[in-house]
């Protein structure tokens, strides 16, 4: 009668992927045995430690004629670790049972930290050098911002300022439009600029006196029949409503009063002969 158990053919060694780990890695370790068909295995866990730790239960599978056992485990401390393996049992298709020696596996694991360079040490530096303080290079600094700011205000006061348009003689000088536009005043000055504008109107029809709403102070010029400079006036008091109840871009409210300054001109030259 032949022995009890004739499973293992051959056996191999336990062997570790990755061959160099470091710590933290996942390891696979694993042993492959040549056995008989229907053969399968009990395999035992690990225990956890604190160099190991299993990161999945044990397993086993059968692949033409071999039988391989797997360990995944996580290794924490770097340096050269002998692990001891658990007995494996091997059960062949009748139930016959075999231990499977569990043998050792060395694992050199790496660590993750850069090792300190080793120096020598240095001597003590000397006493540093005295540094005199002195306040002359921030006494210079400030003088020269105040005489650039004194130039700068005295240019721009001999700036000729835009003055609002439509002004005769003898009347008091309005603030330059470009400084209320630049102070976000467009809605001012839309507002100054069609007052004036109204005002010149007034004295040149009548008919289109302060008392009549913008409205009605545009049907009033299209009624005069003044042809290319009755539409542009129009547009004119239109665009300067406008601008008085809605925000506007500083560049459209120039325009805008540089077109009824030049408009206005044109109106006096087409009404003067009727006056």
């Amino acid at each position: 009668m032949l022995p009890v158990l004739l499973l293992v053919i051959q056996a191999s060694a336990w062997t570790v992927m990755p061959t160099q780990p470091t710590v933290g890695d996942t390891v696979v370790i694993s042993r492959r045995v040549s056995v008989a068909a229907g053969t399968g295995a009990q395999v035992p866990p690990l225990e956890s430690s604190a160099l190991l730790t299993p990161l999945a239960p044990p397993r086993w599978s059968v692949s033409e004629g071999s039988l391989e056992v797997a360990y995944t485990v996580a290794l924490f401390e770097s340096g050269r670790h002998t692990i001891s393996m658990p007995d494996v049992v091997l059960v062949d298709a009748a139930g016959r049972r075999q231990v499977l020696g569990s043998g050792t596996v060395v694992v050199d694991v790496a660590s993750v930290l850069v090792e300190p360079e080793t120096a020598e040490p240095r001597p003590s530096l000397g006493p540093l050098a005295h540094t005199r303080v002195t306040l002359i290079p921030l006494i210079a600094s400030v003088l020269i911002v105040l005489a650039a700011l004194i130039m700068w205000g005295g240019v721009r006061r001999r700036t000729n300022a835009r003055p609002l348009p439509f002004g005769v003689e003898g009347e008091a000088v309005a603030p330059a439009i470009d400084a209320w536009v630049a102070a976000g005043e467009s809605r001012a000055v839309a507002a100054v600029v069609a007052n004036r504008l109204r005002d010149a109107l007034a004295r040149l029809i009548p008919e289109a006196g302060r008392h009549l709403h913008a409205g009605e102070c545009i049907r009033v010029v299209e009624e005069r029949s003044l042809g290319e400079v009755g539409r542009e006036l129009a547009d004119v008091i239109r665009a300067l409503e406008r601008a008085r109840f809605s925000p506007a871009a500083p560049a459209d409210v120039l325009e805008v009063v540089d077109d009824a300054e030049r408009v206005l001109r044109a109106l006096q030259s087409a009404v003067a002969p009727r006056s």
